[in-house]
C-alpha cells in the first residue's frame, strides 16, 4: 500500500514503512521499505543495499525474526561498505541493525539486542579483521583500528598516535580511568590525517573524559560522533 502525506499543501509519496520477506535474496532500491523483517528459518538470507551514492539519507532498518542458525547478510553494492565492512553478518533473533548512507558510504547508526555480544559477533563474523580490543597505558603508544584505550595520565602527558593508513568506519575511544587528564593532558597525535576538520592534534584536558573518533576516508578526517 501506498500513502501519500501532504506537508505544507505538497503531497509526498510514502513507501510501505515495514515489510516482512523470507526469501534468499532480497534487492533493495532507493523506494524500498525502510523497514526489512527477515525469516530465515529456512535458507539463509542475503539483503542486497543499493548503491550508497543513490541513497544519500536514506536508512533501512534490518531485523532476524528466527532463532534458525541461518544468517541475513548485508550486502553492499560495487565497492560500498559499512562502516568498514565488506558485508554485515546478523546471526541471532531479534538483532536489528539501522544502517544510513552518506552518499558514498553506509554507516551503522544503532544495533540493538538483549545480547550485547550478539553485536560483536555479529560484526567479527562479518570481517574477521575487526578485532576491538580494550587496553590500559601509562605511556606513550600507538593505536590501532577499533581500540578502546584507557589512557592513566597520573604520572605524566601521554601522547596517543592514531593509525596512518585507516578506512571509513574504523573507531577509537580513549578514555580517562584514573581522572587525572586536567591535571597530565592526553593527546591524540593525528598521525597525517585531520581530527574534526583540523590539522592539528587533540589535546584532552577535561578530568574523566572520554572521546570516540570515527574516521571517513573521503576527507582524510577523523570525527568526533
Amino acid at each position: 500500500m501506498t500513502t501519500v502525506r501532504y506537508e505544507g499543501g505538497i503531497p509526498r509519496v510514502l513507501h510501505d514503512e515495514i515489510e516482512a520477506v523470507s526469501s534468499s535474496t532480497i534487492n533493495l532500491t532507493s523506494a524500498s521499505t525502510p523497514t526489512v523483517l527477515c525469516n530465515a528459518l529456512s535458507n539463509p538470507m542475503t539483503v542486497n543495499l543499493p548503491l550508497a551514492s543513490t541513497c544519500e539519507g536514506i536508512m533501512f532498518t534490518i531485523k532476524k525474526l528466527d532463532a534458525s542458525a541461518n544468517a541475513v547478510t548485508v550486502q553492499p553494492s560495487g565497492s560500498d561498505n559499512i562502516d568498514g565492512l565488506s558485508t554485515y553478518v546478523i546471526s541471532q533473533q531479534f538483532l536489528t541493525v539501522s544502517i544510513q548512507s552518506d552518499g558514498s558510504a553506509w554507516f551503522i547508526l544503532e544495533v540493538s539486542n538483549t545480547d550485547v555480544n550478539g553485536e560483536m559477533s555479529a560484526r567479527m563474523e562479518a570481517d574477521s579483521t575487526l578485532q576491538s580490543s580494550i587496553s590500559a597505558v601509562t605511556t606513550n603508544a600507538a593505536i590501532l583500528t577499533n581500540d578502546e584505550v584507557f589512557a592513566d595520565t597520573t604520572s605524566g602527558i601521554i601522547t596517543l598516535t592514531l593509525p596512518a593508513s585507516p578506512a571509513t568506519g574504523n573507531r577509537v575511544r580513549v578514555l580517562d580511568p584514573k581522572g587525572t587528564w586536567g591535571t597530565n593532558k592526553c593527546v591524540i597525535a593525528r598521525n597525517g590525517n585531520k581530527i574534526a576538520g583540523f590539522s592539528s592534534d587533540l589535546e584532552l584536558t577535561v578530568s574523566g573524559d572520554s572521546v570516540e573518533l570515527v574516521f571517513y576516508s573521503t576527507t582524510s578526517d577523523w570525527r568526533i560522533p
